[in-house]
């Protein structure tokens, strides 16, 4: 099916769209592209029959309840990510102000808020961006070839564009039936943006992802999170070791005069900094997935961290994104604690915690709690969209915590159990006073406890960031001819 550029929709170059904007003192930024379609939309159907688009208007739905434009603030709660509702909240706002503060130019059109507001929502639900697209430009309303649904497996269908015409193509990828359903991919992104985009979730996404904005909060966090126990919290012969001495932290990323030319060159290259961020746009965001870690998120740790240009020196942008281990090893260290870390606070930001206090749960109840309940209120079931905004936040939390145990397995660093234990041993005997059966500042109780148990020097080793392990009450400790045999018991 191929549908002729001059049929697209769009809201870009309107006339009258520039108009009304123009008339409320409203400027929009690129990103916000889509409250200009959904007014573009809602000037197109006041029109009714004098419209061109008049029979592709009348075939949309009349409502989009499942958009979260239109949840209510306590189903916004159950989806318990910042991100999701301050753009929710952001295009209520900017329909309220466009309608306030362009009353005559819409009123005289017979166009009200909830006009616009519905507009906007379809735009939103009927985009569809054509294979290989950028998701974050423009899209214009796509009459028939948008009423194929979405899916992320195998599609039957792929949607292309023309370079030289500028059509869209539908094409079927595979032989198809009479009747058979035509679907799509609508793109790879996480279900944060899928579920804002077009009010539903795909649980069978395997590309799906977290996502995790990056900002000056984030990495304040990120790096708090990520900085090793205190010595108190595990056991410790000799000297302590470097990657234990607390870094500092990096330069905020939200004050541009804290940062060095070169690392806002690599950050812009990024597309983490520069003109395309900030000026009130949301912060960038880094993708989490459950076996990968955004490689951006390496890279802009690593220039953040170093002290001087030299220590990049003959590394390329896709040298900072790799995992490998391609700095210096402290640095490397530092760099690699808090992308742990930013994982945890990902992982952290999604846990089911009881939120719900007043809503029906009661103090202590917990969303899942409420799911399995069906209660959103003390009087009624649990909203629709509430559910779908709880099976959104239980799906991302799940994903949040793969991402976590991925990047601990594949960024942090654990000391064979042999070359910790003896080189922390020897470390305690070079200080062993001939007179005294002591070592200078250690303990030597929990120093039996290590020749006893020498699993002990294991779990409290430099980069495993877990308390040192008890005995086990009624046997005495005793040490297994293999060191890690004993692992995991």
């Amino acid at each position: 099916i191929r549908l002729p550029a001059a049929l697209a929709l769009s809201g870009d170059g309107d006339a009258e769209v520039d108009d009304i904007l123009s008339a409320a003192g409203i400027t929009l930024r690129a990103d916000q592209w889509l409250v200009r379609l959904g007014l573009r939309l809602a000037l197109e159907s006041a029109k009714e029959g004098d419209s061109d688009w008049a029979p592709y208007v009348r075939s949309l739905p009349g409502a989009f309840n499942c958009n979260p434009i239109y949840y209510k603030d306590t189903d916004l709660r159950f989806l318990k990510s910042t991100w999701l509702a301050e753009r929710v909240f952001e295009r209520r706002d900017i329909v309220d102000a466009l309608v306030d503060a362009g009353a005559d130019k819409l009123s005289g059109r017979g166009i009200t808020a909830a006009d616009v507001r519905w507009g906007c929502a379809a735009a939103t639900s009927r985009t569809i961006p054509p294979s290989g697209a950028d998701l974050s430009a423009a899209l214009p309303l796509l009459p028939l070839v948008d009423l194929a649904n979405h899916e992320s497996g195998q599609p039957s269908c792929e949607l292309r564009a023309d370079a030289e015409t500028g059509d869209v193509v539908l094409v079927a990828c595979v032989d198809m039936a009479a009747g058979a359903a035509a679907t799509v991919n609508y793109g790879a992104m996480g279900a944060a943006e899928r579920l804002l985009r077009y009010g539903f979730l795909d649980e069978e996404d395997d590309a799906d992802f977290v996502a995790a904005p990056f900002d000056g909060a984030s990495l304040d966090v990120a790096h708090a999170l990520g900085e090793p126990k205190p010595v108190a919290s595990g056991i410790h012969l000799g000297a302590l070791p470097e990657d234990l001495i607390p870094a500092l932290p990096p330069p905020r990323i939200d004050e541009p005069g804290e940062l060095a030319p070169f690392q806002v060159e690599v950050l812009t290259a990024l597309g983490l900094l520069g003109p395309a961020v900030g000026g009130g746009a949301p912060p960038p965001l880094l993708r989490f997935h459950g076996d990968a870690i955004d490689g951006r998120l390496l890279a802009a740790l690593r220039v953040l961290y170093a002290s001087g240009e030299d220590e990049l020196e003959g590394l390329s942008l896709e040298d900072l994104q790799s995992t490998d281990r391609v700095l210096d090893e402290t640095l490397e260290e530092q760099v690699r604690q808090t992308a742990v870390g930013w994982a945890m606070l990902v992982s952290g930001s999604l846990a089911d915690s009881a939120l719900t206090a007043g809503y029906g749960g009661g103090v202590g109840r917990t969303d899942s709690h409420m799911v399995i309940g069906g209660r959103a209120t003390a009087t009624g079931a649990m909203s629709t969209n509430a559910r779908i905004a709880a099976r959104f936040r239980q799906s991302q939390m799940r994903l949040g915590v793969a991402a976590l145990r991925h990047a601990k397995s594949t960024l942090l660093y654990a000391m064979p159990l042999e070359s910790v234990f003896t080189s922390w041993t020897q470390e305690g005997e070079e200080g062993l006073d001939e007179d005294e059966d002591s070592i200078p500042g250690v303990d030597m109780k929990e120093l039996a406890m290590l020749e006893n148990d020498p699993l002990a020097a294991f779990v409290s080793g430099p980069d495993m960031g877990m308390d040192p392990m008890p005995p086990k009450r009624g046997r005495t400790p005793s040490a297994p001819a293999d060191p890690l045999s004993d692992l995991n018991e």
